[in-house]
C-alpha cells in the first residue's frame, strides 16, 4: 500500500553560464524546485526526493504571461498535485498511485495547459518512485524490469496486451549514453570549436527559429563553425513553425540545398518543429509523408496519454522522453512504439531530451530512467 503523508520543498535560483535562447524566450537564470515527500509504503515511512528547473515558455507558450507568472504557474501545479496526492486513498502499486493521481489532476484542473499539469503530477510521481526504490532496496531498472511497479498497459491502452511489457525493455540498463551539445539560438558559434574539443562531444542538437531561410543558413553556419568531426545532428524547432507551408519551405531547403548536403547525411530526426496548435492536425499527415526521409518526433505536443498514438497515426516517427512529462508515461510510450513497429514494420524513435535538468536530483533521476528505457 502506498500513500503520501507529507512534503516540504526548497527553491534555488541557478544562474546560467551564458544566456540561452530557445523558442520564444531567452533565459539568464532558472528557478529550481526540490521536493521532499514522506510516503507510507507497506507500513513504513520513506522519504522520496524529486527536483526540476521551472523553465518558463516551454510548458506553456502563452505570450500574454510574464516569465515570473509562468514560473508561478509551474509551482502552483506542483503544489496542487501534492495536495491531490495527499487526499488520495492508499494505492496498491506505484502504477496505480500514478494513474489515479493523473486522472485526479485532469479532473481537478481540466482547463490548465496539459504539460503544466503533467509537471506537477510527475514531480510527485518521481518522489514516490524514489521512495519506493528505497523501500524495496533495489534500483529503478530492476523494479521496472520485474514489473514490481505494477504496470498494466491495458489499463491505459486497451488495444495492447499486458504481455508486451516483457518484450520491450533491456534486461540490463545501458552502461553509457551518447550525448549531444545543444546549440541555442543566441549562442556564440565562435565558442563551439573549443566546447566540442574540450568535451569530446561529436553530436549536436541545433535549435531552429521558425524562418526557413534563416534556419537553413543557421544549420550551415553551425556545421561550418564546429571545427570537429560531427557524427550526428538533430534539429529542435520548439514549435516555432506556425504553418505547414513555412515548414514545407524549410524541408525543401533541407532536401535540395547544396550547402546542407552534409546536414542531410547527419540528420537523425527533427523534434517538434510545428506549433502544438497544428502539429497533430489531419493535414500534417501529408507533410510527414512527403518528407518521410526526415523523421519527425513530437515533444511539446506529447501532453496527453492519447498524443503518441495520434502522432504515430499521422506519420510521426515517435516522441521524446523527459521526466517532466512523466516516468510511467514514458514506460507506456516505449511499449506503444514497440507495438507500432511490430504492427506496421515502420521504425520508430524514442529520443532522450534534456530540457534543463541539473545535478544532483533531477539529472540523476532523468539519466536513471533513460538508461532503463
Amino acid at each position: 500500500m502506498i500513500r503520501l503523508l507529507s512534503s516540504s520543498h526548497e527553491s534555488f535560483t541557478i544562474p546560467l553560464r551564458t544566456p540561452f535562447r530557445f523558442g520564444v524566450v531567452e533565459l539568464r537564470e532558472l528557478k529550481h524546485l526540490l521536493l521532499r515527500a514522506i510516503f507510507e509504503i507497506d507500513g513504513e515511512e520513506v522519504e522520496g526526493i524529486a527536483g526540476e528547473n521551472l523553465a518558463p515558455k516551454w510548458f506553456s507558450k502563452n505570450p500574454a504571461t510574464t516569465l515570473d507568472q509562468d514560473v508561478q504557474q509551474l509551482e502552483q501545479s506542483i503544489f496542487q498535485a501534492i495536495q491531490l496526492a495527499e487526499d488520495l486513498p492508499p494505492a496498491q502499486t506505484p502504477f496505480d498511485f500514478w494513474r489515479v493521481l493523473y486522472r485526479a489532476a485532469a479532473d481537478h484542473r481540466p482547463t490548465e495547459a496539459k504539460l503544466v499539469r503533467q509537471l506537477g503530477v510527475s514531480m510527485v510521481e518521481r518522489a514516490m518512485l524514489d521512495a519506493f526504490c528505497r523501500r524495496v532496496g533495489r534500483p529503478f531498472h530492476v523494479v521496472m524490469n520485474e514489473n514490481a511497479l505494477g504496470v498494466r498497459v491495458s489499463a491505459v491502452h486497451p488495444e495492447i496486451a499486458d504481455s508486451q511489457f516483457d518484450e520491450v525493455f533491456p534486461l540490463k540498463p545501458a552502461e553509457s549514453l551518447i550525448i549531444r551539445h545543444t546549440v541555442g539560438l543566441s549562442d556564440d558559434l565562435t565558442q563551439l570549436p573549443d566546447i566540442l574539443a574540450s568535451s569530446g562531444i561529436r553530436r549536436l542538437k541545433i535549435k531552429l527559429g521558425g524562418d526557413p531561410k534563416n534556419d537553413a543558413q543557421r544549420i550551415a553556419d553551425v556545421l561550418g563553425a564546429s571545427g570537429a568531426k560531427i557524427e550526428r545532428i538533430t534539429l529542435d524547432g520548439n514549435e516555432n513553425y506556425r504553418s505547414l507551408d513555412s515548414m514545407r519551405d524549410f524541408l525543401l531547403l533541407l532536401r535540395e540545398s547544396k550547402e546542407l548536403g552534409s546536414a542531410r547525411n547527419l540528420l537523425a530526426w527533427i523534434e517538434q518543429p510545428l506549433h502544438r496548435d497544428i502539429a497533430l492536425h489531419d493535414q500534417t499527415a501529408e507533410l510527414l509523408k512527403e518528407f518521410a526521409d526526415s523523421p519527425h518526433v513530437i515533444d511539446e505536443s506529447d501532453d496527453d496519454l492519447s498524443s503518441l498514438p495520434r502522432a504515430l497515426d499521422l506519420g510521426y516517427a515517435g516522441t521524446t522522453h523527459k521526466n517532466c512529462k512523466g516516468v510511467f508515461k514514458s514506460i507506456l510510450a516505449k511499449i506503444l512504439l514497440h507495438d507500432h513497429e511490430q504492427g506496421t514494420g515502420r521504425r520508430t524513435l524514442f529520443s532522450g531530451e534534456d530540457l534543463t535538468i541539473v545535478a544532483p536530483w533531477s539529472q540523476a533521476a532523468d539519466l536513471c530512467v533513460a538508461v532503463a528505457l
